[in-house]
Parts: structure tokens; C-alpha cells; sequence
């Protein structure tokens, strides 16, 4: 765990001690309540952790690092062979070398999850970097001539530097998506860093963002390996994956009722690196799922200690606040109760790390909604090339002088995989009709097929469910999963450990047809290949449930009721982000237990964003006040 922020300001003469005003807020993500600081010129940066940050020998480059390099003694090894030489067991220093040895590019010899600043004194220029896939996070903002950087969004508006003004946008997208995706933030200026990217800052004040890592090129050539080969292979993969991230330190294991994490289980377990895992597992109480049931059998059959323990509405009403707090951004997504409870409970457990199946389900394909996408029915019929030839060297030229606007939408629109926007329209929290009604004035700040043109690489994949698996994979995995993932394991003080993430396991399984992945609809083919002689085919077969849209019961709850009823006279409402006469039917019919649960709890996650990050100025101490005193207040 650990946490870094830095100011580079206007000049020198504004220069000051504002890094630790910037760290107190994110205090609970430090290993070590000692901050280590570097101050240049204009610049300061600093980080939780004697060793959170470490210079070259002539202390030229500085840097500050938070995460883990799980390849770092490969990286000592290759710094040995050119000629450098570690002075220390810091990780921060093998950083600062590897940017001297090969500059931006050692980026993509990194395996981990990480976000990194380093300073160049020599050029007086600033690099931020985050990890392929977006484990850790960092956040970035131009601003009167001051640029600010911080592992999270309050880092940056504890300075006072930043109006805390929502943006349209951000929650526009937030509305539809159930999380916002990509570089927007829900604050009007600041910008999230994309995984895989690096962003150069220098004291002229010129910046550029570039890719160092390319997730989508790895779905362009196909493996004609057959199902055992790619099996043998895979097992490989994961055993060194699950070994590099095992130490000697006491860890558990999140269990559900799916195919994946028993499969990291199994590898966990069976490693020979560290002390065997414990468990925990959880679900909804009252809701339709196999979770404990399946855990407990892959708990028992590995002879591993789970622990089990239900979600109830006292886990909302107690823990919400608290929870909003530590994400930084509103998520309509009720799985981050599990999130919050299977982190509370390993932290009970009094262990430091945690393996997570997360990101399973868009490289395995083990997700059931991708069922419906497998099939060469999904993507339309291509354009004959004479239409193509006119449309790229007539229409659009013509049409692009009058509306520029108009012209690419043209262009996208005869590019784009329609089943895509099918399936994200029927997957939105509101899609664009319902927006319309519920936030009239936010329905134009976002639109989903102009937000597709950021997908450029989405018109060279082929194969019927890998645009979506790829698709998933920049967005809701590293905006919502793993936010909330890497969020409430730190504030739980544990370190997340995702094997299936590793990047080498991601560009293998790209490479594998979606007819490997998915077969005779089943989903997640291949991981259920390397368990057939561990685990009996009736627990293989257990398909994996998606969250019961039976929300029923929570909507009758007296206790929740009374909480959605308070929304009317909200925030939100006296904002203008979402309109009264909607709400107020949507609470009316929940307290018959009808209506959208999904909804509602979107406008109460916004809500409370809003009152934490807007209507209060720098946020600094963690919040922990039960949600019916918070919205009274």
C-alpha cells in the first residue's frame, strides 16, 4: 500500500510545504504514518514510507512509487547487465534506474500494479505512470498554471487549488455507465491518468499522454493452439503469476460462486511460496446466490478455513458514508457491499494480503451476458468496399466542412459494432430515453456513441465477443471493479493481490478465439479445463450467477424506504441533476417493493458523493457517520 502527491507550481516564488496537506486525507493507504518529501525548484512531491522514494546515485532522477514491481529482481538483474548498480532494497530506486537506463519505456518491462512520479531534474520535467491495467490509481489537474497529482481525487482538492465543481460530463456518464469510465473524473477539471499511459509535465508547462502498453493489439492475431495446449500453457502462467505475488505473509482468499475464484484459490493454495490461504466469503441476505454454498465447497475440498457472513441493510445504512468516502467517486454498483465486507473481514482476520479473482470475467469470458453476444450474428454485415470508398473520400470530406461534428459521427456510426451499443443501452443504470426523464439537463453531456470513438482499436477486432471482452477491460474493470477493489482493501489495510491480471496472462488469453473461450454456452472454458481432475464437473458446471435484479425486499425495508424518501428534498434534486417528479414516483413505487433498486441506489450513491465532495470544502478525516445522521444533517 502507499500513496503519493506532488504540486508543480506557477513559480518558484509559490512554491511552499503543501504536500502534507495533500497526504493527510489518504493517510489510511500509508504502510507507515512517516512522509518522505522532495522538494526542486517549483516542484514537491512526496509519499507515505521511508523508502517511498529514492534517487540515482547523482540524484538527477527522483522517484516515488506506489504498489508493487513483482518483477523487480529481473530488473536488478538487467540494470546489473548495463551497468548499474542498486544501492538499496527500495523499489523506489530501482525506478529511478530504470528510467536513467532506458527512459519512458521501461514503463512496459514493469509486471504489477503501481502508479509512479519521477522528477528529472536534468530536463526539469515530471513523469506520471499507472499500470497496464489499472490496479492502481492517479489523479491529475492543470489549473492556474499549478499542476497537481495525487494517488487519489482528495489529495487534490485538500489544497484548496481546485473549485469543487462537479462535472456535467463526469456525472452524465455516471448516470448511464454506473461508474465513471475512462479519463473523466466527477470533479470539473481533474482527470484521471489511463492505465498503460504515461503523462510528461515540464516547468514551460507543455504536457503530452502517451500509451506505453497496448491491451488491443493483442486481439488482433489468433492462437491455433487446441484446448490442451493452451491449458498447459495457461497453468504455467498462473503458477508464476500467483507465485511472484505470494510472500511469506498470512493471506485469504475472496471466494464466490464462481468458476474463478477457484481456480485462484486452487493456485493460491497449492503454491509453494507462503502459509495456505484462509477464506472469506459473502452475499446478499435473502438474495438469489450460490456464493456461500460453492465457497464453502471449494473451501473444503482445498482445506482451506472460510469464513462466511450475510449483507444485510445495517451494512448499508452503517457503512455507505464511509465507504463513498474512501472511493473518491460515486459507484451505482451494490456489489461494492461485498467489496466493503469481504475486506472487513480478512482485515478480521488479521492478515495483510488478499487474492481476488477480479478481472476473470472479461479474460476468461466468464461473465453469462457475454452468452447472448456469441454468435457470428452479432456484428453487422461490412460495407461493400465502392460504399466504403465513397463514404471515407466523399461523404466525409463534404459533410466534415459544413459539421465537423456531424462528419465524424457519420464515419463512426458506419465503423462501429452496433451490437455494442446494443448491449451497453440494455446494461445502462439510465440509458439515453431514460436520461431524458430523470436529468433533462444532464442528457446531453453525454452520448454513448460519440464516447465509442475513443475505441479506435474496437473496428480491428474480430471474433464475436472479444470487442466486448476488450471493451470491458478499459472500462468497467479498471473504473469500477478494480476501483472499489483497490479502494476498500486499503482502507481495510490490505494489500490486493489479482493474479489474472498479470499482463502476460492477458495478452496470452486475447490471442484465444472466443470459440475456445465459450463453448455450447458455457462460459469460462478454459479455466474450467485446468481444474477437471481437482474439483467434481457438478461444481465445474455451476454457472456463474449474476447479481438477482430481485431487489425486492431491500426496497420494502422501512429502514431504506425512510433513506430514499430523504433523496426528494436532496442534493441532487435541489442541483438539478435529477428531477423531483421522477423521484418521487420511483420512491412511491419502491416502497411497494416495485421499481428499479439499481436506480435508486445510483441517485443515493450521488448524493452522498456530492454532500462528501462538493457541498463540503477540502475533505481531509474519514467520514464515518451512519447514513440516516449524514443526509439529516
Amino acid at each position: 500500500m502507499g500513496a503519493l502527491a506532488g504540486v508543480v507550481h506557477p513559480t518558484i516564488y509559490k512554491a511552499g510545504t503543501i504536500i502534507e496537506e495533500m497526504l493527510a486525507p489518504v493517510s489510511y493507504r500509508g504502510d507507515s504514518e512517516e512522509i518522505s518529501t522532495y522538494r526542486f525548484n517549483k516542484i514537491e512531491m512526496g509519499a507515505y514510507g521511508e523508502e517511498s522514494i529514492a534517487s540515482n546515485p547523482p540524484q538527477t532522477v527522483w522517484a516515488m512509487l506506489d504498489g508493487t514491481i513483482f518483477n523487480e529482481d529481473a530488473l536488478r538483474e538487467e540494470l546489473k547487465d548495463e551497468g548499474y548498480r542498486c544501492n538499496s532494497d527500495s523499489t523506489a530506486e530501482i525506478i529511478a534506474l530504470s528510467y536513467e537506463c532506458w527512459g519512458p519505456e521501461f514503463l512496459a518491462k514493469l509486471n504489477g500494479s503501481f502508479s509512479v512520479a519521477i522528477f528529472d531534474t536534468k530536463k526539469h520535467r515530471l513523469l506520471l505512470a499507472r499500470d497496464k491495467v489499472g490496479i492502481k490509481p492517479i489523479y491529475w489537474s492543470h489549473h492556474n498554471d499549478t499542476f497537481l497529482f495525487g494517488s487519489e481525487l482528495k489529495s487534490i482538492l485538500a489544497t484548496g487549488l481546485m473549485p469543487q465543481i462537479p462535472a456535467g460530463e463526469g456525472i452524465a456518464s455516471y448516470l448511464f455507465f454506473g461508474y465513471i469510465p475512462q479519463d473523466i473524473s466527477a470533479i470539473e477539471g481533474v482527470n484521471k491518468l489511463l492505465p498503460g499511459y504515461y503523462l510528461l509535465y515540464d516547468f514551460d508547462k507543455n504536457f503530452i499522454i502517451h500509451p506505453y502498453w497496448s491491451y488491443g493489439s493483442f486481439f488482433l492475431e489468433k492462437n491455433d493452439e487446441d484446448i490442451t495446449a493452451i491449458t498447459s500453457h495457461l497453468d504455467g502462467l498462473i503458477k508464476d503469476s500467483v507465485a511472484i505475488r505470494k510472500d511469506d505473509e498470512e493471506s485469504s482468499c475472496f471466494l464466490g460462486d464462481d468458476i474463478a475464484s477457484a481456480v485462484m484459490a486452487c493456485y493460491a493454495e497449492k503454491s509453494p511460496h507462503g502459509p495456505s490461504p484462509m477464506g472469506c466469503s459473502t452475499s446478499f441476505e435473502g438474495m438469489k446466490s450460490a456464493s456461500p454454498d460453492v465457497a464453502d465447497a471449494i473451501s473444503e475440498k482445498l482445506g482451506i478455513v472460510n469464513t462466511s457472513s450475510a449483507i444485510t441493510s445495517r451494512d448499508i445504512l452503517d457503512n455507505l458514508v464511509k465507504i463513498t468516502w474512501f472511493l473518491d467517486e460515486p459507484i451505482a454498483d451494490p456489489s461494492l457491499l461485498k467489496t466493503w465486507k469481504l475486506a472487513t473481514m480478512a482485515r478480521e482476520q488479521k492478515i495483510s494480503r488478499v487474492f481476488s479473482s477480479v478481472g476473470s470475467d472479461e479474460i476468461f469470458a466468464g461473465d453469462s451476458r457475454y452468452l447472448a453476444y456469441s454468435t457470428k450474428l452479432w456484428k453487422k454485415k461490412p460495407a461493400h468496399p465502392v460504399s466504403k470508398a465513397l463514404i471515407r473520400y466523399i461523404a466525409f470530406p463534404i459533410t466534415k466542412i459544413f459539421n465537423a461534428t456531424l462528419a465524424y459521427h457519420l464515419l463512426w456510426k458506419w465503423h462501429v459494432k452496433h451490437p455494442i451499443i446494443d448491449y451497453l443501452n440494455k446494461n445502462a443504470v439510465f440509458n439515453k430515453r431514460k436520461l431524458e426523464r430523470v436529468s433533462p439537463d444532464l442528457a446531453n453531456r453525454f452520448d454513448v456513441e460519440t464516447f465509442l470513438q475513443k475505441f479506435f482499436r474496437l473496428r480491428a477486432i474480430d471474433d464475436d465477443i472479444a470487442p466486448l471482452l476488450y471493451f470491458s477491460a478499459k472500462t468497467s474493470l479498471p473504473d469500477n471493479a478494480l476501483h472499489q477493489y483497490d479502494r476498500l482493501t486499503a482502507a481495510n489495510g490490505l494489500e490486493l493481490r489479482a493474479p489474472f491480471l498479470d499482463s502476460r496472462i492477458m495478452e496470452y488469453m486475447a490471442n484465444i478465439p472466443d470459440a475456445i473461450k465459450i463453448q455450447k454456452k458455457e462460459t469460462s472454458v478454459v479455466l474450467k479445463s485446468l481444474l477437471k481432475d481437482v474439483f467434481p464437473e457438478d461444481l465445474l458446471k455451476t454457472p456463474k450467477k449474476e447479481l438477482s435484479p430481485d431487489f425486492g425486499a431491500l426496497l420494502k425495508d422501512p429502514a431504506l424506504h425512510e433513506i430514499f424518501s430523504m433523496l426528494i428534498e436532496g442534493t441532487v434534486v435541489e442541483s438539478g441533476y435529477i428531477s423531483k417528479r421522477w423521484l418521487k414516483k420511483r420512491v412511491a413505487k419502491a416502497k411497494k417493493g416495485k421499481g428499479s433498486f439499481l436506480q435508486l441506489w445510483a441517485v443515493l450513491s450521488l448524493e452522498v458523493w456530492m454532500r462528501l465532495f462538493v457541498n463540503t470544502p477540502k475533505p481531509h478525516g474519514v467520514v464515518d457517520i451512519p447514513l440516516k445522521d449524514f443526509l439529516e444533517k
